[in-house]
């Protein structure tokens, strides 16, 4: 009986042990909302492209998170082409109409940028630029010079209404 006593309060830790052990955890939520990369490569306004460009540099991350929080996965490319940006703009407006996509607001353009269209869908935004013809240098499309029109098409995921309405401005008193 004395064995008994002694041996008692270690078998109390190890059956909690045990018991801890077996326990089911459930999986943790991914914290990052936006779709993978791989999501994004599957929908078919990826592979648009006007019949009259070239491909100067392929533009892609995957999703991730950073100091601010969650960053979404984008895809694209950058390319050059000798139509005018009306027709660029008009090209792939017609396409993605046509795949479904709807007109959005505006994206917010760079330092680099002279213009921009954006359109979406659930989940998802297309964001087309026009590149400043004066700063392809700090791009990584080489050769952009031969061409009337540098311009960045990308897809990259959303977590926000779609379309999208700002809300309006504070009155001012």
């Amino acid at each position: 009986m004395e064995a008994v006593v002694h041996r008692a309060p270690l078998a109390i830790p190890l059956a909690l042990a045990v018991l801890l052990s077996c326990t089911v955890v459930a999986p943790q939520r991914d914290p990052n909302p936006y779709l993978p990369l791989a999501a994004l490569q599957e929908e078919p306004a990826t592979r648009l492209a006007m019949p009259t460009a070239e491909v100067l540099s392929p533009v892609r991350a995957e999703r991730f998170m950073n100091i601010t929080g969650p960053e979404a996965a984008f895809t694209g490319a950058l390319w050059g082409t000798a139509a005018g940006r009306d027709e660029v703009f008009a090209f792939y407006d017609q396409a993605l109409r046509g795949l479904g996509w709807q007109s959005d607001f505006g994206p917010g353009l760079s330092t680099i940028e002279l213009d921009g269209r954006a359109w979406c869908r659930p989940r998802l935004f297309y964001r087309l630029t026009i590149v400043d013809p004066t700063e392809l240098g700090r791009t990584p499309a080489r050769g952009g010079e031969r061409f009337r029109t540098v311009f960045d098409a990308t897809v990259r995921g959303i977590e926000r209404p779609c379309p999208y309405t700002p809300p309006p401005m504070p009155s001012v008193p």
